[in-house]
């Protein structure tokens, strides 16, 4: 069952990078730069936005339900109240947005429509959490695939003949729309309608640290894009996502190794401190290697990767793209630290460490971007990625006094 459920969750990994990461090259290829910039920075402030109706319900909805298994109908109609609820909000930020055209008419037509699209996708992924309580991940994985490979295939049909980014957010919308209505109508066709009393304030309450965790994970690599957006030009925007989306692509490899590291230190955890050390080191070793081999082919082929992916108007990127192979390093650095802190209960630890980059990353922005730019983000982002590592690294050794860096371990 296991290896079965692995299965399914890697097809919809795979069927998710599509639509992350392909679909975007390909508007990339296919639109101007300023064009591009306007479309990513939507996509960045829509997923921002709606994160006020995720409010960690992907994390506590799955949590709740494995534990009560004869009440995933209650527990899910319950989040959809809350969420439900919390759409108000949205909608009068939108309104609110509206009134005064921010940040201008286009893009904010471009924001609205990513806007509602995001609303949808949200609560259609909400819809098929329940289904990994009770080992379903097939019913998840064929919807997300459908979906995903959907969303390609319509939104760089309607890129390739349009180059209009307003049909290309309705593409989106659409997709959204269709994605939804049938994760919804299998739901109710498994589990039924079922409402019951709740109390507002306290599923608020309950939830509240779980919204905190996920808004601070996904806020960490995206507010310097809103933030750039008071300062630089569309074309600029569009460059600075284009380095991003590169990047995310050269660390998921982050994904694969947090899917494999945690379950597998977890049982060594209790009781076999010794093997935990010696993995965690070939582990550690293993991510320095990927982190600093990825680095380097990203800064020697950068020119060749960069025409290849986004083409010549792209060109420019190649001056940024020493900050970012720095970023992916860090990264890879920091992911068996960060994995050991989760194994032993230190998980506070590495939530508090981001919410403090997080806040180093917005004030140092607001001080650097206004001087320096695409590069001011990048120092600030440099300079939090490193005091992460650091964080963790400090941690980790305090937890293990080890430093997790020693060769007689791979021998």
């Amino acid at each position: 069952m296991l290896l079965k459920n692995i299965r399914y969750s890697t097809i919809t990994t795979v069927s998710r990078l599509v639509s992350g990461f392909f679909l975007i090259f390909i508007l990339a290829r296919l639109l101007t730069l300023s064009a591009f910039g306007i479309l990513t920075y939507s996509i960045v402030f829509a997923n921002l936005l709606v994160l006020i109706i995720e409010y960690g319900y992907e994390l506590k909805l799955s949590k709740d339900t494995a534990k009560n298994l004869n009440e995933i109908g209650i527990l899910t109609w319950r989040a959809v109240k809350v969420k439900l609820l919390l759409l108000i909000f949205v909608i009068i930020i939108l309104f609110i947005l509206g009134v005064f055209s921010y940040p201008d008419p286009t893009t904010y037509k471009i924001i609205f429509i990513l806007c509602i699209s995001s609303v949808f996708n949200s609560f259609a992924k909400h819809f098929l959490i329940p289904y990994r309580s009770i080992d379903r991940f097939d019913v998840e994985a064929k919807y997300v695939f459908i979906n995903n490979i959907l969303l390609f295939w319509v939104v760089a049909l309607i890129a390739y003949f349009s180059r209009n980014i307003t049909a290309i957010a309705l593409g989106f919308l659409c997709v959204k729309i269709i994605y939804s209505t049938f994760t919804v109508r299998r739901f109710i066709a498994d589990f039924g309608l079922k409402f019951d009393t709740i109390n507002l304030f306290y599923e608020l309450k309950q939830t509240f640290p779980y919204a905190v965790h996920i808004a601070v994970g996904a806020m960490y690599l995206n507010i310097d894009t809103i933030i750039l957006k008071e300062f630089v030009t569309n074309s600029e925007i569009g460059l600075y996502q284009a380095g991003m989306r590169a990047m995310a692509a050269a660390t998921i490899g982050l994904s694969i190794l947090n899917s494999v590291l945690i379950p597998k230190l977890s049982s060594l955890v209790d009781g076999r401190k010794d093997q935990l050390i010696k993995l965690s080191t070939k582990f550690n070793l293993f991510a320095l290697i990927l982190g600093v081999s990825t680095a380097v082919i990203v800064n020697i082929f950068s020119n060749e990767l960069i025409y290849l992916v986004y083409g010549e108007k792209f060109s420019t990127l190649s001056d940024y793209v020493i900050y970012f192979s720095i970023i992916i390093f860090f990264r890879y650095f920091s992911v068996v630290y960060g994995a050991l802190l989760t194994i032993s209960n230190k998980q506070k630890i590495r939530t508090y460490g981001v919410l403090f980059t997080l806040l180093f990353i917005i004030v140092g922005d607001l001080l650097v971007i206004p001087i320096y730019e695409l590069h001011g983000a990048l120092f600030t982002l440099i300079a939090a990625h490193i005091i992460l590592a650091a964080i963790y690294f400090w941690f980790a050794f305090k937890e293990y006094k080890t430093s997790f860096l020693n060769l007689n371990y791979v021998k």
